[in-house]
């Protein structure tokens, strides 16, 4: 059997006297790998194989093919037939006969691989098969499947199993095949692709295995060197849509390679999900495909010493400001995640860091990684654009003076006497932050007020440290602009953001008992009237159009007819708009009791615009208990037409020199179209304390065309009104 890798036997036997089979068991096969040939075959080790026993007496019975279990390949193999008789004394022993005995070779069933040829490095649950020829098997068979290089390829038996240097599939009965999975190790490492043999290795010995390749594919770039001495830079200088990314840098995107590849350039508008370039950035667009993407700068430190201590710096850049998502980078130094490096574009573009980071352990040779990470961002609508500059990494660190970033005043909480402002100290400096706040003064005085400056206000945080700074910067001068800087001091200095200036309010209107608004004459926004806060939650808070005119443009819309109209046309990127109205009570008295009153007006400019908005109406009365919602207040624009609301504000605690904030929200409209949005406006709005004191909406009425007329003699409108009004207002 030395050249037999499946031997077998196969014969005929015959009995005779087996009464009712008490003596079957007489006669036996045996196998032996060790017997010498010669002498008492009790000296060796016999193994005993089964075949097919005879059904019917003298009857020629095949045994079938018996596997010769154990000889596969041996030169010293010898089979045995033993006899072994019972009931000798009594006569019931059987006679046997064995016959037609034929050694062969038989050819066993072999498992076939079926495998990836190549999978790139970091790529998981790419399936593979182990496939039995043939028909389908009558019992299962377990197969172990192994990876030759555990540093390169592991082997899983299900997608969410552990991943390993081999896994067992079963083939289960009635099937003739079994999958797994490969996952390929992302090494981190700048290297060949590397080829991995794969063994399939079945648990029955009467089964053939088999071996493949799979090509692991190297995606790492090749490191820029590091030596410690020359600081690592990259500008971006020389990126286009047709460039190589600098030596050592990389993109990827777990949404797939779709979206590693440079589609468009930085700023446009009609940019393609991936990379984003332009002379001096490097960005990136997302959509809701593109997952998290990872802009990855790989470095090898040649400074012959362990790198405990970085220094990086960068700038933040964002464009495409208007749309609604803001994406945020995460950055990882080594694997170590720096929170002092975190950027959103909420802050704005161009914001710069320069970060010490410590406690690293990089060993001279190593490559190591720093990854910015980003999403699509939270909110709604298009994401903006987000990207980095001015990349700079120097080995060692030397403590600073903190640094800030995100200064806001957020238009919606700016007022006429107060103002709220943001800012955020993003790193300590490598020492402790002793104090911080904000600095603010009129900016007639300084456009950049420092701490001890004349006329300069210090508004101090309560709690130092990394992170938000907030603050109500309180009192302050009603239509006046005002700069302001966030400050942090730790022991090596103070330092400021960057300076900002806003505009407070004009002086809200006093109540006494009725107030009327027509906005007449809005046609912009520095126009609004006063007590009148338009914001939206996506910052398009510019003018747009003229409120007949058919533009799409996203943004408020106003008339130079009177009576006036406070309207808006959303867009994907608008969000929600509120329109805020302040009244301070000068009535002398609490009011408890209140009648509002307004048009809700529509334009329709084109047959797409399928979205609905929606005026929703809350009143704070500023005691303390919030906003609520009036039902009946509410207009939809669904109708298509003009239409007038009214409604009594009862259990109102509006104290005499309180405020209260009457608010009209809407944000684009539901619709099941998915068409544009209809422009939804607002006018002649009344506050009053009584009933009477409301003027029913009178409409406008223009003529159609021009008339003739002769000086001196009358003429006559013929007017059709669907709200019964007390008048009208006639253009001429």
């Amino acid at each position: 059997c030395s050249s037999a890798n499946n031997p077998s036997i196969s014969f005929n036997t015959l009995n005779r006297y087996t009464a009712t089979n008490t003596v079957i068991n007489e006669l036996t096969l045996k196998l032996s790998t060790n017997y010498s040939g010669s002498g008492s075959p009790t000296n060796a080790t016999w193994s005993t194989l089964t075949f097919a026993k005879p059904t019917t007496e003298y009857t020629k019975s095949p045994s079938g093919d018996v596997a010769l279990t154990g000889a596969a390949n041996k030169s010293n193999v010898y089979v045995a037939f033993h006899f072994l008789a019972t009931n000798v004394s009594n006569g019931t022993t059987a006679l046997w006969q064995v016959d037609d005995v034929a050694l062969t070779n038989l050819t066993r069933p072999s498992l076939t691989l079926i495998l990836p040829g190549s999978i790139n490095e970091g790529v998981s649950n790419v399936v593979g098969s182990v496939l039995l020829s043939g028909t389908n098997l009558a019992s299962s068979l377990s197969v172990t499947v192994t990876s030759s290089n555990t540093a390169e390829l592991l082997v899983k038996n299900a997608t969410n199993g552990v991943a390993a240097g081999s896994a067992v599939v079963t083939i289960p009965a009635g099937s003739n095949s079994a999958s797994f999975y490969l996952d390929a190790v992302r090494d981190r490492a700048y290297d060949t692709n590397k080829s991995v043999a794969v063994t399939a290795t079945p648990a029955d010995s009467n089964f053939d295995g088999d071996t493949g390749t799979v090509v692991v594919n190297n995606i790492d770039a090749n490191p820029d060197g590091f030596d410690g001495v020359n600081p690592s830079s990259a500008n971006f200088a020389s990126l286009a849509t047709n460039a190589a990314l600098p030596l050592g840098w990389t993109v990827e995107s777990t949404g797939g390679s779709a979206y590693t590849n440079i589609t468009s350039y930085w700023g446009n508008a009609g940019a393609g999900a991936g990379v984003v370039v332009t002379n001096g950035i490097l960005g990136y667009q997302h959509t809701g495909n593109t997952l998290t993407s990872r802009l990855i700068l790989t470095l090898k430190n040649t400074s012959g010493g362990s790198i405990t201590n970085l220094t990086l710096g960068y700038k933040g850049r964002a464009a495409r400001l208007t749309e609604g998502r803001t994406p945020a980078f995460t950055v990882t130094i080594d694997g170590q995640t720096n929170e002092a490096l975190a950027y959103t574009t909420a802050y704005g573009d161009g914001v710069s860091y320069l970060v010490g980071v410590t406690n690293l352990s990089i060993p001279n040779n190593a490559q190591f990684t720093i990854v910015w990470s980003s999403e699509r961002g939270g909110g709604s609508g298009s994401s903006q654009q987000i990207g980095l500059s001015d990349v700079t990494v120097q080995n060692g660190f030397t403590p600073t003076a903190p640094a800030l970033t995100g200064l806001a005043a957020d238009p919606n909480y700016v007022f006429d006497t107060t103002a709220e402002v943001l800012a955020r100290v993003t790193y300590d400096g490598g020492s402790a932050v002793t104090s911080s706040g904000f600095v603010y003064c009129l900016t007639s005085q300084t456009n950049a007020p420092s701490l001890g400056g004349t006329g300069v206000v210090d508004s101090p945080w309560v709690a130092p440290g990394t992170g938000i700074l907030a603050a109500s910067l309180t009192p302050l001068l009603p239509s006046t602009t005002y700069s302001v800087r966030a400050y942090a001091i730790n022991s090596i200095g103070t330092n400021y953001s960057s300076a900002i200036s806003f505009t407070t309010m004009a002086p809200n209107p006093e109540f006494t008992g009725l107030y009327t608004q027509n906005f007449n004459g809005f046609t912009n926004v520095s126009s609004f009237p006063a007590g009148w806060k338009c914001t939206t939650t996506s910052n398009l808070n510019s003018y747009a159009a003229d409120w007949l005119s058919g533009s799409a443009t996203g943004g408020f819309n106003g008339s130079t007819n009177e009576p006036g109209v406070l309207g808006y046309q959303h867009t994907s990127g608008s969000g929600t708009l509120q329109n805020k109205l302040f009244l301070r009570n000068a009535s002398g008295g609490t009011i408890s009791n209140l009648y509002v009153s307004y048009l809700g007006m529509v334009r329709i400019a084109a047959t797409n615009q399928t979205k609905f908005p929606i005026w929703t109406f809350t009143v704070d009365d500023g005691s303390g208990n919030g906003a609520a919602t009036v039902d009946n207040l509410a207009f939809t624009t669904e109708g298509g037409t003009n239409a007038t609301r009214t409604a009594l504000l009862t259990n109102l605690n509006l104290a005499n020199g309180g405020t209260m904030t009457l608010t009209w929200s809407s944000d684009r409209g539901p619709d099941t179209n998915g068409g544009a949005s209809r422009r939804i406006g607002l006018s002649f709005v009344q506050v009053a304390t009584s009933a009477s004191a409301i003027v029913s909406n009178a409409p406008v009425v223009t003529s159609t065309g021009s008339l003739s007329a002769t000086v001196g003699v009358p003429l006559s409108y013929q007017i059709a009104a669907t709200e019964s009004p007390t008048g009208f207002w006639v253009t001429n």
